[in-house]
């Protein structure tokens, strides 16, 4: 599996370590950079293409550090935003084939039980 853009390229290599190990490599190198980026651009408020590189970089930093300690606090703290959960939401629906969004009722914060077993 390869994602690739003009200056990254990610690639997952088949090769069946075991479903533990495969979730938990997952996770760590898919799941939790693609919700620090989702947490990152809630916090920010301009574009992300208009800010500068080195501030973007310390962004960064900090989404890793925070996630590197708390992942499931950071988790939930990002999908918790309804701006997220309403993404979130509609992307499900389209991808189980729903045309028609429902009622918009943006998510609210709720205690969500994440467990986290890295």
């Amino acid at each position: 599996m390869h994602i690739r853009s003009e200056s990254y390229t990610w690639r997952w290599d088949v090769t069946y370590p075991g479903y533990r190990l495969a979730a938990k490599l997952l996770s760590i190198h898919l799941l939790t950079p693609l919700i620090s980026f989702a947490a990152l651009s809630t916090i920010v408020d301009d574009p992300l293409r208009d800010i500068a590189q080195t501030s973007l970089t310390r962004i960064a930093d900090l989404q890793a550090k925070t996630a590197k300690r708390s992942i499931g606090r950071q988790t939930v703290g990002c999908i918790s935003k309804p701006i997220v959960a309403s993404t979130l939401q509609r992307i499900s629906q389209v991808i189980e084939g729903i045309s028609e969004p429902s009622e918009a009722k943006l998510a609210r914060r709720s205690n969500l039980n994440v467990y986290f077993d890295l």
